[in-house]
């Protein structure tokens, strides 16, 4: 066993910053905590490089003294917290004394700063975690951190970060929810030389987010406002007020990034909020859709705790239920006061079960999947056609958990090529019989499979997927780290068959969507394959980002379990699966086949 040895102070700021620093925004949002816990009413954030070259956070806070300056590099140094119950009732956003260490041990920093009513500041050059420089300086009143060569001594970590737009559009995203938890201090966001957004600082959480995202979005807002006395057992009885914005059903999101939830002036990211919410909509709102949420709640400190994680990202009440009830009576009432449930009835017609019955097989007809299959999946969905049935029976077998082994794609595509439609189970799965066994296909993956491959040699022929006119062009709002990012990917979204032009502020026109992705006129269509599309670029490649839209949209168009196929369009789906190099694998990786030879089935029942 090896001995056990301190670690020495630059591995220790070396780890703190792996657990506090994940990327460039992690950078900017502990400087920003620091700027606002300094009481700043300004703050301005300089970025480069998404980050990785170039940080500047500027304010106008108290400052600090030369002596100060030097403490705020040692670890667990702190002026936020004093003895073990101030952990309990914490009001600041920073208080373990972490961040700047744990940054200056990983990037070239300067801090330049001047305490209030002092004549001199204080520039203090760091690199690596080692104090290069402290000399005076003549600056103003406040604090600026200026970082650069981030991860230049941790190169694994620098690998790991994503690209540049995805980066950077993580870096708006911080700054726009500071901004929003802060309407009281004037924030400015500037990327590369480009102003992103400016707030005016007038404690006005409206104004806040019109000067973020736009007027159009907040005309879709309703305002909300609670107060009242919290009272939970064992616990003295604590105000509690609730202020904000609540989106209209028809500008409801497949991001949740709509989302803005902030406690005590923390951002949070809490889905007992979320929840909470999306409920108080109940059927109005869209599934899977999210709508535009500006919620503040402000409550006792020692009704919840900041402290159960490294990054302070999320947040636990004392009492759960509780808040989940109170946000969501609250939601639920302000929304039925502005009438948002007034909705058309919606009818819905239930589906009667069939039974698991197989049809009577019939010799392979010559059909092409075209033929059968054209257009949407509603066209070839139809009853299935009246013939002779019999039971399907169980059979009893004496050993259970039986393994089959996934037959060879050129063995399986020998069977298709053979193998003539039976009728279907479950209404999910095709059975085809061939000579000397059957096959069992799950219709499908293995239709997802077969579109795949179509739009993925489509693709390849062009380098591009093919545009549609949009008849009416569509204006869509963004937010200000989707701009960012459409900007960054404008080529790749022309690729993907985008054709789409700035309209001023944060305001495009979409004129020309992806053929392949069928009829798309509406502003909420438009939205949802957008988010689709830029949820994909900013994480992936080119190459990868493509794939997984293929995929993505062949599995959305192809038929579905519990969808009836006739016996031509069953035929039809094997013909076009023995077409395929490998009949045997969906896109995603999961079987679409499985075959029982004769030789197999008179074993497992003892006929041999």
């Amino acid at each position: 066993m090896n001995d056990i040895k301190i670690l020495k102070d630059h591995v220790i700021n070396k780890i703190a910053a792996g657990e506090v620093i994940e990327r460039p925004a992690s950078v900017v949002k502990e400087l920003i905590e620091n700027s606002i816990d300094s009481h700043s009413t300004k703050i301005s954030i300089d970025i480069k490089k998404a980050g990785r070259m170039f940080i500047k956070v500027i304010d106008d806070g108290v400052g600090m003294s030369e002596e100060n300056a030097l403490l705020c590099l040692e670890r667990h140094a702190t002026s936020k917290i004093n003895n073990d119950d101030d952990i309990f009732s914490i009001i600041t956003l920073g208080f373990r004394g972490e961040a700047i260490p744990s940054i200056a041990a990983i990037s070239k920093m300067t801090i330049t700063t001047r305490e209030t009513n002092s004549i001199e500041g204080t520039q203090i050059k760091i690199e690596g975690g080692n104090i290069k420089r402290v000399t005076p300086a003549a600056c103003p009143e406040g604090t600026a951190v200026t970082i650069r060569n981030l991860f230049f001594n941790t190169p694994v970590r620098l690998r790991y970060l994503k690209s540049d737009a995805a980066e950077g559009s993580e870096i708006v995203e911080t700054v726009k929810n500071l901004a929003l938890a802060h309407p009281s201090i004037s924030f400015s966001l500037v990327t590369n030389n480009r102003l992103i957004f400016k707030t005016p600082g007038n404690g006005k959480l409206a104004e806040a987010i019109i000067s973020i995202f736009g007027t159009k979005i907040f005309d879709m807002l309703i305002p909300i406002q609670f107060s009242s006395i919290m009272e939970i057992e064992g616990m003295t009885p604590s105000p509690i007020k609730i202020s904000g914005f609540l989106g209209m059903p028809e500008g409801a999101r497949t991001s949740r990034n709509m989302s803005h939830f902030f406690i005590n002036g923390r951002c949070v990211k809490t889905p007992l909020l979320l929840k909470a919410v999306t409920n108080a909509y109940g059927p109005v709102l869209p599934h899977r859709k999210y709508p535009y949420i500006f919620i503040s709640i402000k409550l006792n400190p020692e009704l919840l705790d900041v402290n159960i994680h490294p990054a302070k990202r999320e947040i636990k009440f004392q009492n759960e239920r509780a808040m989940f009830s109170i946000l969501n009576s609250v939601a639920a009432r302000n929304l039925q006061n502005e009438k948002v449930f007034q909705v058309s009835e919606q009818h819905t017609q239930t589906k009667e079960p069939q039974s698991n019955t197989v049809e009577t097989p019939t010799e392979p007809t010559n059909l092409s999947f075209d033929t059968m299959f054209h257009g949407s999946r509603e066209t070839y969905l139809e009853t299935p056609i009246k013939s002779i049935r019999t039971e399907l029976p169980t059979p009893t077998l004496e050993k259970k958990n039986i393994e089959i082994s996934p037959d060879s794609e050129n063995e399986m595509t020998e069977f298709l090529k053979k193998a003539r439609a039976v009728g279907q189970v479950l209404q999910t799965y095709i059975i085809a019989e061939y000579d000397g066994g059957f096959i069992l296909i799950d219709q499908h993956a293995a239709h997802e499979k077969i579109v795949f491959e179509k739009l993925k040699k489509e693709f390849e022929a062009r380098e591009h997927f093919e545009s549609q006119r949009i008849l009416f062009p569509v204006l869509i709002e963004l937010t200000p780290s989707d701009i960012m990012l459409l900007k960054e990917k404008e080529t790749a979204l022309k690729v993907f068959g985008f054709e789409i032009e700035d309209f001023g502020d944060n305001t495009f026109i979409i004129k020309s969507v992806p053929l392949m992705f069928g009829d798309c006129n509406t502003k909420e269509d438009i939205y949802e394959l957008l988010d689709l599309v830029m949820n994909e670029l900013s994480s992936k490649n080119l190459p990868e980002a493509t794939h997984e839209l293929i995929s993505g949209f062949a599995c959305k168009k192809a038929i579905k379990a519990n969808d009836s196929l006739t016996k031509e369009a069953q035929q039809a789906l094997i013909n076009e699966l023995a077409t395929l190099d490998d009949p045997t694998r969906c896109p995603h990786g999961r079987p679409t086949t499985l075959s029982f030879t004769n030789a197999y089935l008179r074993k497992i029942f003892h006929r041999t």
